[in-house]
């Protein structure tokens, strides 16, 4: 399938979905419901949009500065990868690794394996560690707030 927007060229989506190998490149906007037992990995600058979907595969996020996620559960393998992201009401049963740039979280329950790499930043609370693994590598960061921020 291909979609066109007036500001862009052809942007791509290769899609078989549930149990889906999905590759996307410039695209602004997704989301879909239901559940993924594949691979979906997200490449762009632009915008991206997840939610409500069981993830038992893998979701991998690239390049892009304004990436929310939210409504998730997951299994699977999530990556963030020179992104700003925004991670909402997610329960985590697999493995999160935030590679580079920075991760907010709200309303985060972990019960897998959280992995910040050295230059990546995390920002907010977790609802609950439910037994779940935090590891923080040297240069790495975990920070309830921003500098000059106040969460009430």
């Amino acid at each position: 399938m291909h979609f066109f927007r007036k500001q862009r060229k052809a942007q791509c989506i290769n899609t078989r979905f549930l149990v889906a190998n999905i590759s996307i490149c410039l695209f602004h906007r997704f989301r879909f419901g239901r559940s993924n037992e594949g691979k979906i990995e997200f490449s762009t600058d632009g915008a991206v949009r997840l939610s409500e979907i069981a993830n038992a595969g893998s979701v991998e996020f690239h390049n892009s500065q304004d990436v929310v996620v939210s409504n998730l559960q997951s299994s699977g393998d999530i990556v963030f990868n020179h992104t700003r992201a925004t991670l909402v009401d997610v329960v985590n049963e697999g493995a999160v690794t935030v590679k580079a740039e920075e991760v907010t979280i709200y309303g985060v329950v972990n019960s897998g394996t959280i992995l910040v790499k050295k230059g990546a930043k995390v920002y907010g609370h977790l609802q609950c560690n439910a037994g779940g693994t935090i590891t923080i590598e040297e240069g790495g960061e975990w920070s309830k707030e921003r500098e000059g921020e106040r969460n009430f």
